[in-house]
């Protein structure tokens, strides 16, 4: 077996990740937190939050107001997904906690998984039709 020590610290290091994730999903429904900064380059807000089982994301360019607990006034009102208000520059992405926790832990199961030495182009195929459909959803759920 090739690069077994590469596998087990891949899948160490993302398990741990998922298992830090999962503490932090459990903690969301108790408390909630969040972790906010200023960039000083071009004055954009970043918040980033967990609360209710969920995460949030917040980018603010130019906001003109005093941020509070912005993400945490925005968890009630919107739903899962990308939403975009006053503008390009300012959006919130709210999703699941568990899905972040599945992602990792495909991520650190992944080297282990025998892959084929050859693509067909049948795998060339779902794959590009999976991106298009991904960059697809982006768009329809920035333009709503």
């Amino acid at each position: 077996m090739r690069f077994k020590k590469s596998r087990i610290g891949w899948s160490l290091c993302w398990g741990m990740f998922c298992l830090l994730l999962t503490g932090l999903w459990a903690r969301s429904w108790f408390v909630g937190g969040k972790i906010a900064g200023i960039n000083l380059l071009d004055g954009t807000y970043c918040e980033l939050a967990s609360q209710g089982g969920q995460f949030g994301v917040l980018s603010l360019k130019d906001s003109g107001r005093v941020p509070g607990d912005l993400v945490g006034d925005y968890f009630g009102i919107w739903s899962y997904g990308i939403h975009c208000y006053g503008g390009v520059p300012n959006f919130l992405i709210v999703f699941p906690c568990w899905m972040s926790v599945v992602i990792t832990g495909m991520v650190a199961a992944s080297p282990w998984y025998p892959w084929s030495k050859r693509f067909r182009l049948r795998t060339l195929l779902i794959a590009t039709t999976a991106v298009a459909v991904a960059l697809w959803f982006i768009v329809w759920m920035t333009r709503r």
